[in-house]
């Protein structure tokens, strides 16, 4: 990686998804450097998640073209690129010498985006300019056959002038505001092949469900849908309604606010921008580049090469040499442990007596019921959709085992700051007694085994935030058994093996809006409880945030036939002030009434209750009236509020609002109140039907 930067190129580092702001994270083309001091700070902050390297064109002053297919390149490109360059070439891949990187220099000052506009030909490739990176050697490829490999090194060659004269700047692919998207769909709202809709609807869901990425193929959809809006093929609007939906299906906890929005906005510019060039009647059909070319669907492979070099196998020996400390470890370990053991005899007597059972003691319910909702001694689990509450109920339960004098150990992996982590504890009622000397925040193994044998047989709770960077952490695969184990062993089992409660954090997936990211590998590590956390009301200052806690698994039994049922409901209380910073929060965990049934019959919701239902979920959320359809559904996302209607009835739901405050503005209001939307006649579960 120092080779890079010493010959003049900015980089970033990056983790298995080759993504460049995989490990700097947001704002990460302000964040790529060639000092050798900040790239070695970035090895000791990322450790094992950094996996590859990346070069970032725009501050290198230079420019790369990605040619998938070299046999395809004609006019210009095919001159330079496949005869007079000189510069290096990085291969693709080890079957097919068409596809490579090429580099060349840019004059100091000039600036290019990524549009292939000013070439001739098609399906050839891309071209990495301006935020763009191309990630290089000794990245690992994902793919079969695929490597990164230097073919030729050297100096890189400045762009020829027939090549810059064809380079575009950044941002001229367009872009429009969101009153653009609007004035869009309004402009182009006739024809009713829908059957057109469907096809390219079809073809985003084929493309997720099969692997691809939920971001680049829905933003493909959008420019198809736009550009058969300006064909007059169907209602730009009902389109991108439908995908919407579809959108909001696949989201996950890497779901960034007002993604939906920006991709609408660059998509209907894109199109506009080919619309514009169209009409000038130019060689190429700027119709055709209107939609970005097809991402490649990912194969999940990796393939080594028979001729295994001495660096590798000397990790292939480091590799046996550690699965052989595990087994030692692990005999160890057993030798250590001082939960309660029984022999077979003594155990058949405590099963038949009566008192083998064991209940979940930790994070106790208010009012009675249930004992509480995680098992001492075992691992538990919680996972739900960004800021439904978790990281709030985790230091609750935290700030609880504090209080009644047990040693707490937090891993954090989701790099938030000691300080988020104390001010977290400190909301949710500890004290500075409290944690002081008591609460260890530990980021990796060396930091445990830094704590004394006396600390570590003492710990009562161990918590982590979250699984995944846990486990790509230590080099593993979160969606593979032995990544997940490995994750188990060193975190969790040094604790649990002496009685300790063990509670991780972790977030949904691409698959399922109830399951983990892996689910069924990562349940497997779950030997205690684990809960869904379900958004009922946003926690803010001043506002009172709900979310359900829904048992997914009961490794132990204790909870009877609970699985799939509401257990609790975290109820957070802010105690500060509305629109003031974040403040205390009280937190107690309610179960559920007994007299009202979580669910009503899928046949017994009319639409109308389903819209009613919805006016009083944005009723509580503080969701503002007056605002369009469009910006409506971008403040909930920005928000976080979530309802589980389709975006039809959602759309009733906040016409009627926005009809219900223009009465009250037009109307003097009574002088003992208004009286308000009309009260659901169902109980307030939410819809198990949201068709």
């Amino acid at each position: 990686m120092l080779a890079y930067a010493e010959a003049g190129w900015y980089i970033a580092p990056v983790d298995a998804s080759k993504n460049p702001g995989s490990l700097l994270g947001p704002g990460w083309q302000h964040q790529t450097s060639r000092d050798e001091a900040v790239i070695r700070g970035w090895f000791g902050k990322f450790r094992k998640r950094v996996k590859g390297i990346a070069l970032h064109m725009g501050p290198s002053g230079a420019v790369a073209f990605d040619a998938d297919h070299t046999d395809r390149l004609t006019g210009v490109l095919a001159c330079e690129l496949n005869g007079r360059y000189e510069g290096p070439v990085q291969s693709t891949r080890d079957n097919d010498d068409t596809r490579r990187h090429f580099l060349f220099e840019l004059p100091g000052g000039f600036m290019c985006g990524s549009s292939t506009a000013g070439f001739e030909g098609q399906g050839w490739g891309e071209i990495r300019g301006g935020n763009a990176v191309i990630i290089v050697e000794p990245t690992p490829h994902e793919k079969e056959h695929g490597h990164y490999q230097w073919l030729r090194t050297g100096p890189v060659c400045m762009v020829p002038d027939d090549v810059l004269v064809r380079l575009r700047p950044p941002g001229n692919s367009g872009t429009v505001s969101d009153e653009g998207v609007d004035d869009f769909c309004a402009d182009y709202a006739r024809g009713d092949r829908t059957d057109i809709l469907d096809r390219v609807l079809g073809q985003y869901r084929e493309a997720v469900d099969k692997g691809g990425s939920r971001h680049c193929n829905a933003f493909i959809a959008i420019c198809k849908i736009a550009r058969d809006a300006v064909d007059g093929r169907y209602p730009a609007e009902h389109g991108f309604d439908r995908l919407g939906e579809m959108f909001e299906e696949h989201t996950s906890d890497r779901y960034r606010s007002g993604e939906w929005e920006e991709m609408l906005r660059d998509g209907v510019g894109r199109v506009l921008v080919a619309a514009a060039e169209r009409e000038k009647e130019s060689a190429d059909d700027p119709w055709a580049k209107a939609v970005p070319d097809e991402p490649a669907q990912p194969t999940g492979l990796e393939v080594f090469a028979p001729d295994v070099s001495p660096a590798v196998r000397e990790a292939a020996e480091r590799m046996l040499e550690y699965k052989a400390a595990q087994r030692l470890v692990s005999r160890y370990e057993a030798s250590q442990r001082t939960n309660a053991t029984m022999t077979v005899s003594q155990a058949l007597d405590a099963v038949l007596s009566g008192q083998a059972t064991v209940t979940p003691t930790v994070a106790r319910l208010a009012g009675g019921g249930r004992s509480g909702l995680f098992y001492p001694g075992l691992v538990n689990g919680v996972y739900g959709d960004a800021s439904v509450g978790k990281s709030v109920i985790q230091a609750e339960v935290e700030a609880r085992t504090l209080a009644d004098g047990g040693i707490v150990v937090h891993w954090e992996f989701d790099n938030n700051p000691v300080t988020v982590i104390v001010a977290r504890l400190l909301h949710a009622g500890a004290t500075r007694e409290h944690i002081e000397g008591r609460f260890h925040v530990l980021y990796s193994t060396l930091d445990r085994d830094a704590l004394t044998d006396d600390v570590q047989r003492a710990v009562r709770l161990v918590t982590l935030d979250a699984l995944n960077p846990a486990v790509t952490s230590l080099g593993g695969d979160p969606y593979h058994p032995g990544g997940i184990d490995n994750a188990v062993r060193e975190f969790f089992a040094p604790f649990t093996l002496h009685g300790a409660c063990g509670l991780f954090v972790d977030h949904v997936g691409h698959e399922s809006k109830d399951r983990q990211a892996g689910s069924i590998r990562k349940a497997q590590a779950v030997q205690g409880a684990l809960y869904e956390c379900q958004f009922e009301a946003p926690l803010k200052p001043g506002l009172i945030g709900r979310t359900r806690l829904i048992l997914r698994k009961d490794n132990q039994g204790a909870l009877g036939d609970q699985v799939g049922k509401t257990v609790a409901t975290a109820v957070m209380t802010s105690e500060a002030e509305k629109g003031a910073p974040a403040g205390p929060v009280r937190t107690v965990f309610e179960a559920p009434d007994p007299f009202v049934s979580e669910e009503k019959e899928d046949e017994k919701w009319t639409e109308a209750e389903r819209i009613e239902w919805a006016v009083r979920k944005m009723d509580e959320a503080g969701v503002p009236t007056g605002l369009s359809q469009r910006a409506t559904h971008a403040w909930m996302n920005g928000e976080g509020v979530k309802i589980p209607l389709r975006r039809g009835l959602k759309n009733d739901a906040i016409d009627a609002r926005n009809h219900r405050a223009e009465k009250e503005a037009a109307v003097p209001i009574p002088e003992e109140g208004p009286t308000g939307p009309p009260p659901l006649r169902v109980s307030g579960a939410i819809p198990s039907d949201t068709r």
